[in-house]
């Protein structure tokens, strides 16, 4: 999609007061793209505060590549990892998470979120 626009604000530093042509690619590129799903929190409810957070990972885009995995426990980050996934292909990320404080959290890996409930 190509559009011509005469708006200022569009671009950052755009001081010629002349229209720009902008193009839309909506075509992938070459580049890997990661799609997250299937996210699963085991145990539920945990007495010992250990819990197994994993999700799939598939890489649906045309170049090999590695997803930036950030776990966030309560919002926060609480672990970071990088997972190389070919192109066209799907692997599992888990991470172990440990809380001493019972209560539940919230979990969330990509665009996922999950629970889990520590109980002394």
């Amino acid at each position: 999609m190509v559009y011509e626009s005469t708006s200022a604000n569009l671009v950052e530093g755009d001081t010629n007061r002349r229209s720009d042509v902008f193009l839309h690619d909506r075509v992938a590129g070459p580049e890997a793209l990661f799609a997250v799903s299937d996210l699963d929190v085991t145990p539920e409810v945990s007495r010992s505060g250990r819990v197994r957070v994993q999700a799939w990972v598939k890489n649906v885009g045309e170049q090999d590549g590695e997803y930036a995995a950030v776990l966030r426990v309560d919002g926060e980050v609480d672990q970071r990892r990088g997972i190389p996934v070919r192109a066209g292909r799907g692997t599992w990320v888990s991470f172990d998470v440990r809380r001493a404080e019972p209560g539940t959290y919230t979990v969330g890996l990509g665009p996922l979120t999950g629970h889990f409930t520590v109980k002394r």
